[in-house]
């Protein structure tokens, strides 16, 4: 479908075949093929990058991965690291001490102060990260600080809240969180039920005597069973399991000896002299807390109101109250909700990191909270961000006109509650930047959210098989919604690589022509291979977007109907191990001008030369990229991305059981585990 391509050297094939600039009785088959080829040499970097034979990683075969539960995975012990991320010592990291924990404050603080920190407006104990060794725990506690610690309004990831906590929502007035009126005994039944949505029930139960929770607690030890007593009223498809579900978990949220028997509520405090405002009282059922953007009124237009995001399990959580203030882009929800025993509040819906709005809660009197990677918390004039591990990325423009590589790095990826994971994404764009602006917001979130449909992963009795299968439907489901939304600019997948012992493999790659097996399944889907290049034109074969290649021409008559391009991902796994020092990810503006070999030795020279404890992924990617484009010339975008564990050592211990690593064109995806059988 290609109508002309304009060449480097200003000639250009025209629709009818010809060279313009020649006449058409000299444009012979062969002069065209010299011009390709002319052209195919002039895209070659003029470096000499030496051959190799790169040994791949074993693609993951599905019948191989044995069935395995979350709790079946070691988790650890795993090292963690803070990076300050604001104020005056911004992008300075510390490797925390999983023995004896460490205390920030200052020298006024004594001996115990580990984390001495002057002029930050730190207190002189302020802090205290600790490690819990039975649990593989870390816990954040403000220790009598003047001006408190606070932590960032997370989504997925739950703050505690008790009765002495101060929400700050970006410019707005700071909010009280406070013990709320004591619920009667009556009410306790169908704000149960509400939290299950089943609060359509709350009659039936009355009707059969069941008016407590102590009601329900004798008839269940009587054996009488409440799920046939209601088999009746039950109006909805799958009501009846959910019922079992509230009944046998009854006990471990609202236990008669912990479970908190008083709504939370939350009150407004405006500037000095006016009198506090009661944004909402919350139960069990939980509910939001709407924070208003610039400008909207206290009330929220029905128009303007969001459905609930497909992780949520609260449809019918209606809006509490609503926080007028300035600070914020758009509508935003605090998710009030309660689980063993306690509220909790998280952010409802998914927001992009880069996003100015923050939410932060302060720390309540010995309130411990269980750190999770990707945390941030404030204390005095600092920012800190909890790191599962060290990464630097550093990304140049280079000679091209337009920069059109992305990067993703999250840290908790928040497919568990009991086992951490992350993800790690360099997208490389081709005809424009739209693809991996979309990829960069959504690739990672639908694999989340495909996996959270399957049940989610502390559910999943055959974990690794459940991953595998989100990876590849998540590929083919965002490629088709961008192409849905017309995109034709598209983008590969990066390429990694690994530092292992004195040899490297290369883990996962966007698929290029240097395949042989790809070159017959293009020419199978009735396309060609030329130069290296499908359609003479592109340089690999899987990729999001290329909606010209998606149409499955049958060129010569003989295809097969499928595309030539596909984004159905190679998906490979690799087992790191604690001799592994790295991983690498870089796009192909990198490796044009590094083989793998090299690229892990120059970036291990330069960890190397730094102090141990302050070896610095991010600086290693920065002379990655200033070497590739400045020195050795490359044309391309090139972006690299380096990774080390939270262990401070040379020889980084990942976890002290083995680690997996599932990866899909470089897209890396990691989760500890005892045994995988493939």
């Amino acid at each position: 479908g290609m109508q002309s391509a304009s060449f480097i050297d200003g000639s250009s094939l025209g629709a009818e075949g010809g060279v313009e600039g020649e006449s058409p009785e000299r444009a012979t088959p062969e002069s065209i093929a010299a011009v390709l080829a002319a052209t195919a040499a002039s895209l070659r970097t003029p470096a000499d990058v030496p051959k190799e034979d790169v040994e791949l990683a074993p693609l993951v075969r599905e019948e191989a991965l044995a069935p395995l539960q979350v709790q079946g995975l070691d988790p650890g012990p795993i090292d963690y690291l803070v990076r300050c991320v604001g104020g005056r010592f911004a992008d300075r990291f510390v490797h925390v001490n999983r023995k004896s924990g460490e205390l920030f404050g200052t020298e006024e603080g004594g001996p115990e102060v580990t984390m001495c920190i002057e002029d930050a407006g730190l207190s002189s104990q302020h802090a205290c990260i600790m490690f819990d060794h039975d649990s593989y725990q870390y816990f954040l506690e403000d220790v009598g600080s003047e001006d408190g610690t606070w932590l960032v309004v997370r989504w997925r990831r739950s703050v505690a809240l008790q009765g002495d906590q101060v929400l700050r929502a970006g410019n707005a007035p700071l909010l009280e969180i406070t013990q709320g009126p004591l619920i009667p005994e009556e009410e306790e039944v169908s704000m149960f039920l509400a939290v299950y949505q089943l609060q359509y029930l709350a009659r039936s139960f009355m009707e059969n005597g069941l008016r407590s929770l102590d009601d329900i607690r004798k008839a269940k030890a009587r054996g009488t069973s409440i799920v046939e007593m209601m088999s009746g009223d039950l109006t909805e498809a799958g009501d009846q399991m959910v019922l079992a579900m509230a009944l046998d978990e009854l006990d471990r949220h609202l236990s008669p000896e912990v479970h908190e028997r008083h709504m939370i509520r939350i009150v407004m405090r405006p500037s000095t002299g006016l009198e506090p405002i009661e944004v909402c009282r919350c139960g069990w059922a939980g509910g939001l807390v709407a924070l208003a953007p610039d400008g909207s009124p206290s009330e929220i237009p029905a128009a303007q109101e969001p459905p609930p995001g497909p992780l949520s399990q609260s449809e019918g959580d209606q809006v509490l109250g609503v926080v007028p203030g300035t600070g914020w882009q758009r509508w935003e929800y605090l998710k009030l909700g309660y689980s063993n025993g306690a509220y909790y509040v998280h952010l409802r819906d998914h927001r992009d990191r880069s996003s100015p709005e923050r939410c932060f809660i302060r720390l309540g009197r010995g309130q411990r909270h269980w750190l999770q990677p990707q945390d941030v918390f404030r204390i005095g004039q600092l920012e800190f961000e909890v790191l599962r591990f060290n990464v630097g990325v550093h990304s140049e423009q280079g000679k091209r006109p337009t920069m059109e590589d992305e990067e993703v790095v999250v840290q908790d990826l928040t497919l568990s509650h009991w086992r951490n994971s992350s993800f790690f994404a360099i997208y490389d764009g081709h005809g424009g930047r739209e693809c991996v602006q979309f990829l960069r917001l959504n690739l990672h979130r639908h694999l989340v959210e495909s996996l959270a449909r399957k049940g989610g992963l502390d559910s999943s009795t055959q974990v690794f098989h459940d991953i595998h299968e989100c990876i590849k439907t998540s590929f083919l489901d965002l490629d088709v919604r961008y192409l849905d939304l017309g995109g034709a600019a598209a983008t590969g997948m990066s390429a990694a690589a690994r530092r292992w012992s004195s040899a490297s493999s290369a883990l996962g790659c966007g698929v290029l022509m240097s395949a042989t097996d790809e070159a017959a399944r293009v020419e199978a889907a009735g396309g060609f291979v030329t130069f290296g290049r499908v359609m003479g034109r592109l340089a690999l074969t899987r990729a999001f977007g290329d909606l010209d290649c998606k149409t499955a021409p049958s060129l010569t008559g003989s295809g097969t109907g499928e595309n030539m391009i596909i984004a159905d991902p190679e998906i490979r796994l690799e087992r790191v191990t604690p001799q592994d020092e790295l991983l690498l990810l870089a796009c192909d503006g990198l490796f044009d001008v590094f083989s793998t070999q090299e690229a892990i030795d120059f970036a291990r020279a330069h960890l190397a030369a730094m102090p141990p404890g302050e070896q610095d992924p991010k600086s290693a990617a920065q002379a990655l990229v200033h070497e590739a484009i400045h020195e050795r010339g490359s044309r391309d975008n090139v972006t690299a991305m380096s990774s080390r564990s939270g262990g401070a050592s040379s020889a980084v211990r990942v976890c002290e059981s083995d680690f997996e690593q599932l990866l899909c064109g470089g897209v890396a995806v990691g989760l500890p585990v005892d045994v995988l059988d493939v």
